[in-house]
């Protein structure tokens, strides 16, 4: 084996390194930055809520179709959202770096995306 072919070994495996790690640095950043976006996230899904709530301050049960989920629904909704985000975290510090690391940010904003349509059905005011 002559010096260059080692020498052109060594920059492919230095190259193909490098790509990992920068595939690797890449899904972490993108993992963290959607566990982070979960806190304004449901900050957003407790906003919302009570938003539908003081809409329909002014409706009765005649006049608006639907008044929300009902008390243990929206207690869920709007005080697990705020736990669904501190998990996503949380959880992220663990998982962060793994390669399906993803899941759990995306499962919490599948859990919040939820929260909020039911929300969005379960509110129908004029």
């Amino acid at each position: 084996m002559s010096a260059s072919s080692t020498e052109n070994s060594c920059e492919t495996s230095n190259g193909a390194h490098d790509a990992l790690q920068r595939r690797h640095t890449t899904r972490s950043v993108i993992n963290w930055v959607l566990a982070l976006l979960t806190a304004p996230g449901a900050a957003a899904v407790v906003a919302a809520s009570y938003i539908h709530v003081l809409g329909s301050a002014g409706c009765s049960p005649d006049a608006c179709g639907r008044l929300g989920p009902g008390p243990v629904p929206f207690a869920v909704i709007t005080d697990g959202a705020p736990v669904i985000a501190v998990a996503a975290i949380a959880l992220s510090f663990l998982t962060a770096r793994h390669r399906f690391g993803i899941v759990v940010p995306v499962i919490a904003w599948i859990l919040l995306a939820a929260g909020l349509i039911v929300l969005d059905i379960s509110f129908q005011t004029p």
